[in-house]
């Protein structure tokens, strides 16, 4: 087993879980956008006319055109600002739009869930959840979803990065699993409206998380982000 004596246990278990947490954090938000892209259930299809599409197909159309390029085009935004502003801000940011365009798709589906019928007419509603999904797709992008990797690579000492890198990528697909699994049960469970709610709530979780666990590595070396784990002089 790697010694880790150089450093205090607190500062190995605050800084190991926050990389952990991140990667968690990261696959929770990831996985959610995934499942409900790719899902072409018959409930998903009864939802898509509900969200205003006038089939499943056109929903996985409309999806598919938004979320590719959006992620695409928004990845660029963290290849040239992550340097720039900083790992932090982008993830903190990033968390942000995540929240307000969940809890705009949450509004919506309760909306739906409000007005009786099951009509195909594009909505406001749908219109909506639309916009929430490309929003929510463009603030991952240019957040987690690739600064997340830069900085569970840097976060480490040396003696314990690729042990450590690879429990935090474990725990990453360990989360995406669970969403991946899970997602449509908790949909049956409490319904869609809340079901979006829970991952806004989770987003807002994820924001005290990094604020309080994930240090900055923006302009620093790795041997200086090493020291972070040594606890300060008393």
């Amino acid at each position: 087993m790697i010694p880790v004596t150089t450093f205090s246990g607190k500062r190995v278990a605050v800084f190991g879980l926050g990389g952990s947490g991140l990667a968690s954090c990261h696959a929770l938000k990831a996985g959610g956008a995934e499942v409900v892209a790719c899902d072409d259930s018959a409930d998903k299809q009864a939802e898509a006319a509900r969200a205003g599409f006038t089939t499943a197909q056109s929903q996985a159309k409309a999806t598919l055109y938004a979320v590719g390029l959006v992620n695409v085009l928004a990845t660029f935004i963290a290849v040239a600002c992550v340097d720039r502003f900083g790992r932090r801000p982008l993830l903190l940011a990033g968390l942000v739009g995540m929240t307000v365009s969940l809890g705009a798709v949450a509004v919506a589906f309760a909306g739906f869930d409000n007005t009786a019928g099951s009509s195909t007419s594009v909505t406001a509603g749908g219109v909506l959840t639309l916009v929430a999904l490309v929003v929510f797709i463009a603030s991952f992008a240019f957040s987690l979803g690739p600064v997340v990797w830069t900085v569970i690579s840097e976060i480490y000492p040396n003696r314990v990065r690729g042990r450590a890198v690879s429990a935090a990528t474990a725990a990453n697909w360990g989360a995406a699993f669970l969403v991946a699994q899970f997602f449509l049960t908790i949909v049956d469970a409490i319904g869609e409206a809340q079901t979006f709610a829970l991952f806004a709530v989770i987003c807002v979780i994820s924001y005290i998380w990094i604020l309080r666990n994930v240090p900055e590595t923006r302009e620093r070396s790795l041997e200086e982000i090493q020291e972070l784990w040594r606890e300060p002089a008393a």
